[in-house]
């Protein structure tokens, strides 16, 4: 039987669908934006939609204190879109909140974070420190709600800004072996085309591959 390929826009329809209806913007729940911010990412990136449902998914202060990994998760994806140096400093804060209170899944990405913004800045040592610590540190933990192709694509970007041709090649290679064995041995033959390409961070990770390779 011939299989039928889903595209990422359908996979998201029906996640859309899944969510409860709201008759208003202002019922719309933290993690209910978080969810589309997400949706809205994978499909289109760092888009001005996406961005706007991370800033929303970010709680009040008094939310926060009963929901903090949904703030932070909220709030690594608000720094991808910061400026360089607000982003740098961010970032930086929140990697050293999370090693504090023992969120190493959130540090892991927040490092990733400071690394990218902080080679942005051209502060070199400082990025490679960071971008080294996160790498490290994504070998034993696995980020809270935070997809690991984001943070190899972070990663990948510190090391080509620093002008690291060997750690950005090794770190494509890490992504692109990792995202791989995910579609072989988790992702159904229907929905992998999507996975593999149409996935807008898998997709940049495999063309930073390519452009290694042929470079």
């Amino acid at each position: 039987l011939e299989r039928k390929q889903v595209s990422s826009a359908k996979i998201a329809a029906r996640a859309r669908q899944a969510l409860p209806a709201y008759e208003s913007e202002a019922d719309v729940s933290p993690l209910d934006h978080l969810v589309l911010g997400l949706i809205e990412r994978e499909l289109h990136g760092s888009s001005a939609k996406a961005v706007a449902h991370f800033r929303a998914a970010d709680p009040s202060p008094r939310m926060a204190a009963t929901n903090m990994s949904l703030a932070e998760v909220a709030r690594i994806y608000q720094i991808e879109a910061m400026p360089a140096e607000e982003a740098r400093q961010a970032a930086s804060e929140l990697a050293v909140l999370a090693q504090r209170r023992g969120q190493n899944g959130i540090a892991v990405a927040a490092l990733a974070q400071s690394a990218r913004a902080a080679a942005a800045c051209g502060e070199r040592g400082t990025a490679r420190d960071a971008a080294l610590q996160s790498r490290a540190l994504l070998t034993r933990w696995y980020p809270d709600a935070i997809y690991r192709g984001d943070i190899w694509l972070w990663l990948s970007t510190a090391f080509r800004t620093l002008g690291d041709a060997q750690s950005a090649a090794d770190t494509a290679r890490e992504a692109v072996d990792w995202i791989e064995s995910v579609a072989r041995e988790h992702v159904p033959e229907a929905f992998r085309e999507s996975f593999l390409e149409r996935n807008v961070v898998n997709r940049r990770l495999r063309e930073a591959m390519t452009r290694v390779n042929r470079g």
